[in-house]
Order: C-alpha cells, then sequence, then structure tokens
C-alpha cells in the first residue's frame, strides 16, 4: 500500500513513504514508529534493508520487523525486546505476527 506521507521516525531521519499504525498524522507526514514493517528485498536495497534501516528501526521502538525475499519466498522476523530485536526462525512463504495475533502465507 501506498501512502502520500512520509513516515517520520525522530527529528533528523525521514524513511519510505509507507502507511504504518502512528501516533498522530500531521500535514507533513506521520510521525513515530509503526508497531509493524514489512519489507520487501529487491537486488538495490538489500543492504539497506538488512542493516541500515533494520537499526534506525530497532532504535525507534518498532515491536516487529519482517524482511520478505521474494527470490526464493523466505523471510526474517525481528521483534524487539528489551529495546533490541531478536530474530527468530527463519521461515518460508509465511510470518507470524505477534502484534496481529496472525500467520500471514505469501
Amino acid at each position: 500500500m501506498l501512502c502520500p506521507y512520509e513516515l517520520i521516525l525522530g527529528q533528523s531521519y525521514r524513511s519510505l513513504k509507507q502507511l504504518a499504525r502512528c501516533n498522530w498524522l500531521c500535514l507533513y507526514g506521520i510521525f513515530g514508529a509503526p508497531d509493524l514493517i514489512v519489507e520487501v528485498l529487491s537486488a538495490g536495497n538489500q543492504n539497506a534493508d538488512l542493516a541500515k534501516k533494520k537499526a534506525v528501526y530497532e532504535e525507534f521502538g518498532v515491536k516487529e520487523y519482517f524482511i520478505i525475499d521474494p527470490s526464493d519466498k523466505t523471510e526474517i522476523t525481528y521483534f524487539i525486546e528489551n529495546s533490541q530485536f531478536i530474530e527468530q526462525q527463519r521461515q518460508k512463504g509465511k510470518f507470524i505476527s505477534r502484534i496481529l495475533i496472525a500467520e500471514i502465507n505469501f
């Protein structure tokens, strides 16, 4: 889903345009960390998703972060625990969300 707003996690960091549950909405964007983010890898963004964005999302307290690799249908799941992301067991074709209390197949 695309959104005309920017997700603004902090004073100086702006991520990709995304629609997410947030603290509040204003004319400039969505302020606050979402509870859940799902990223789909592509050849050009693997490094950003696997390292840089993960660190930023962890810093701002995103509760669940899912990274999906469409080439082989694997996913990486991170849950926040004591302010740090904990990687869960990788799975193929599905991810399980604690927040949504659901298993999502893809």
